[in-house]
């Protein structure tokens, strides 16, 4: 698989308050090699899949993956009204997904998430063919404003209370509601994380 990021040589193209990677999320911390964080974040989320209900299952720690970088002509974009967020938008919404209204039945919430089949998400060509909105209403082939280039993928690795951190990320199928989700990560982390390696929650999971 690959990784896409989304470059702007300015802003990196970040909203104020960043992305999800999913609708549940929670941070692996410990002072271990990256190969040790690795290993011991491939663990958990192979106890989450186990476990069922999570889904998507993806983490922040890359090492060593191809990577497809999205990089906009800020300059032609502006000529054609196209703000660099909507670029964002469109790479995430349609590559990472996003989640676009809530669906209600017999008490229950689901959050609609919306994004291209896998066989798309899995063709670096179909970036191009993708379409964007100027502020004007009109639609632009993404083809026409970005540039895709391999590369190799950085660690994606940061630090928390001075340790290392990792996110593990998934998505929640009919199943599983958030409460429940976060119990059973707590009675997994303690069945498989190692000692030095604690839990911490994020995101939806924290609130």
């Amino acid at each position: 698989g690959r990784d896409i990021r989304i470059f702007n040589p300015g802003s990196m193209m970040r909203g104020g308050g960043g992305s999800r990677m999913g609708q549940f999320e929670v941070g692996l911390r410990g002072n271990l090699s990256l190969q040790d964080l690795d290993h011991v974040s491939d663990g958990f989320m192979a106890a989450l899949k186990a476990h069922g209900g999570f889904v998507d299952l993806n983490k922040s720690l890359k090492l060593g993956l191809p990577e497809l970088r999205v990089i906009p002509d800020r300059e032609r974009a502006a000529a054609l009204g196209i703000d660099p967020r909507a670029l964002a938008t469109t790479v995430q919404l349609m590559i990472g997904g996003l989640d676009v209204g809530v669906f209600k039945e017999s008490g229950h919430r689901y959050d609609i998430r919306m994004r291209l089949e896998e066989k798309d998400r899995n063709d670096p060509d179909a970036i191009n063919r993708l379409y964007v909105r100027t502020r004007s209403g009109d639609v632009v082939e993404m083809s026409n404003v970005v540039r895709v280039e391999h590369g190799a993928a950085p660690w994606g690795i940061t630090r928390s209370n001075r340790q290392r951190s990792v996110t593990v990320a998934a998505n929640l199928d009919s199943s599983l509601v958030l409460g429940d989700a976060v119990e059973a990560a707590r009675a997994i982390a303690k069945d498989v994380l190692p000692e030095g390696v604690t839990l911490a929650l994020s995101g939806q999971a924290q609130a």
